[in-house]
């Protein structure tokens, strides 16, 4: 679940080294007492400091037909590909333990064939996962990443307001009355053709813009029959609240209106007509395992309607199973992926699911870059197919589609939904609790179904 490159970040903000080495080799005669752990590939930093002293480590690459005939776990560090090739090589082998949720880097069929356990990082990186797969699908809604890009290139201030999609259509701000800017110099009749008179702080515009006018006691006192100011945002220290309270000028603001998508994240710019709000839509989860059930919990929060398809229904979900991807496609907002790469789910999310998913719909994949047929994805994507993408994995990683970097409805990000010190630390309990109940006899923590 993590590269070396992206550990080396994370391992950074806790202290660590920031190169990737086998732990030195022991130099005590008592080394020879503790158990011999075979190393798929180098251990990362954090889990040598943190296994140190407990077992015998050496390289898988580097073992001899002695260290090969006695190994009975072999530890896999990341995503190096375990082939029947490499388990053939070990006669004694017992354990494949994966750092990773996901262990599709593994043979599992060989594993099956010899009787071998195979246990994963459990629950460790779940709740992290979650986050990372509910903050992509507000990343993509919300144009998080085309704001973020429109401030910093300086358009905010040059180019001025930017249209909703959406959530808000000029219709909905008719106003039945005749509306004149203040401060034109204009005397204002109190009707016109029949219509009372609005006065406008500033001109009205057909959506709600950013900046807020300022409606000082001197405008104030420029309109001796007001008795109603109107906001049309809900904070309102714009307005001069004294002024109007000397006056007995009753004030208000927008309400609720906005508080559904402030708590997701503010108005952001785009050139695509997608969906702008997660509130309310339609969220269809595949695989509802221990990070697409946090998932739909967390969304489940915001309002949305949760569907799910995966291998067969869980009776204890309280959401509604889906047959197949591509039903729960067509009746869906967004698509998470949250789900293991098997032969069968491989390119499982083809043109066919895109096209049911529509030209409104979002797909997001925080499980394995293999679930989704990319290049169908870049076609969709280009050609309006689906509204946008939020992307943490890719299939050949770490090659994104240059296509998709130039997307401003995509939000990419390189395999991290994993990495915080948090997570980390958990697969580390999670790996040393597994090799010590292997050698001590006891149950696995986190078995593997093979």
């Amino acid at each position: 679940l993590f590269s070396p490159r992206s550990l080396r970040q994370i391992l950074s903000s806790l202290g660590e080294p920031r190169n990737m080495m086998p732990p030195p080799a022991p130099e005590s005669a008592a080394s020879g007492d503790k158990p011999l752990v075979l190393l798929a590939q180098p251990l990362f930093p954090e889990f040598a400091a943190a296994l140190k002293g407990r077992y015998r480590f050496v390289l898988a690459a580097d073992a001899d037909a002695a260290e090969a005939a006695e190994a009975r776990v072999l530890l896999v560090p990341g995503l190096k590909t375990v082939t029947a090739e490499h388990l053939d090589r070990l006669p004694a082998l017992g354990l494949v333990a994966a750092t990773s949720v996901g262990v599709d880097h593994v043979d599992l069929d060989a594993c099956r064939h010899r009787g071998l356990a195979v246990t994963n990082a459990g629950e460790a990186f779940a709740a992290d996962s979650a986050d990372y797969g509910v903050g992509l699908v507000l990343a993509v809604m919300r144009r998080v990443a085309a704001a973020d890009s429109y401030v910093r290139r300086g358009r905010w201030a040059t180019d001025g307001d930017y249209p909703l999609t959406t959530k808000i259509s000029p219709s909905c701000l008719a106003v039945a009355a005749t509306c004149v800017v203040a401060g034109d110099g204009a005397a204002h009749p109190t009707t016109h053709s029949g219509k009372p008179v609005l006065l406008l702080a500033d001109p009205l515009i057909p959506e709600f813009q950013s900046e807020l006018p300022a409606v000082t006691a001197d405008v104030i006192c420029s309109l001796p029959a007001l008795e109603l100011v109107v906001a049309s945002s809900v904070g309102v220290d714009h307005i001069d609240h004294a002024a109007c309270r000397r006056r007995g000028i009753r004030v208000t603001n927008a309400g609720p209106a906005f508080s559904a998508d402030y708590a997701g994240a503010r108005r952001l710019p785009s050139r695509h007509q997608g969906p702008s709000f997660v509130s309310g839509k339609r969220v269809g989860i595949v695989g509802l395992g221990r990070i697409g059930s946090l998932v739909a919990r967390r969304l489940a929060a915001f309002g949305c309607a949760v569907s799910y398809h995966s291998r067969s229904p869980k009776p204890s979900a309280p959401y509604r199973f889906v047959a197949t991807a591509r039903e729960l496609a067509a009746d869906s907002d967004v698509l998470v992926l949250s789900c293991a790469l098997t032969e069968e789910t491989r390119r499982m999310v083809n043109r066919e699911v895109l096209e049911a998913l529509g030209g409104g719909g979002v797909l997001v994949n925080v499980g394995r870059g293999g679930l989704v047929d990319e290049p169908e994805l870049v076609r969709c994507l280009r050609e309006g197919v689906i509204a946008g993408a939020g992307l943490d994995v890719y299939e050949n990683e770490p090659h994104v589609p240059p296509e998709l970097v130039d997307m401003d409805n995509v939000v990419l990000s390189d395999h991290r939904a994993v990495l915080t010190p948090e997570s980390i630390r958990g697969a580390l309990d999670m790996v040393a609790g597994n090799l010590d109940a292997f050698f001590a006899g006891r149950p696995l923590l986190s078995p593997v179904t093979l």
